[in-house]
């Protein structure tokens, strides 16, 4: 975060420069927390860093609206989408290779 900050520095509508990383970052991520708390926890950590390093920053109320918009609206139900999904991919996938490795060491009778 630090380097996107520093990359909007002195641009006159910083929030609209950084938009992109607000909202391909969480999504790109999402899928690899491990837990739902790690996703949670890792997510509301990146956007209060976004959000800390951006407060001071010049910006109109149609750019607060436009970024809020895409990352609350898209951004944010996105990455909780592709989280869960994979999550669940995940689970689904280790419960089945510990029942087929349970099945496959049973002598055969």
């Amino acid at each position: 975060m630090v380097g996107l900050a520093l990359n909007v520095a002195g641009a006159q509508q910083p929030l609209l420069w950084i938009l992109p990383a607000m909202v391909v970052i969480p999504v790109c991520a999402a899928p690899l927390w491990l837990t739902p708390t790690h996703f949670f926890v890792g997510s509301a950590l990146f956007y209060a860093t976004a959000i800390g390093l951006l407060l001071g920053a010049p910006r109109s109320a149609d750019v607060d609206i436009v970024v809020w918009m895409w990352v609350a609206a898209i951004g944010m139900p996105t990455a909780v989408v592709f989280h869960f999904g994979f999550y669940a991919f995940r689970r689904n996938h280790f419960l089945l290779s510990r029942i087929s490795w349970r099945n496959w060491r049973q002598p055969i009778r």
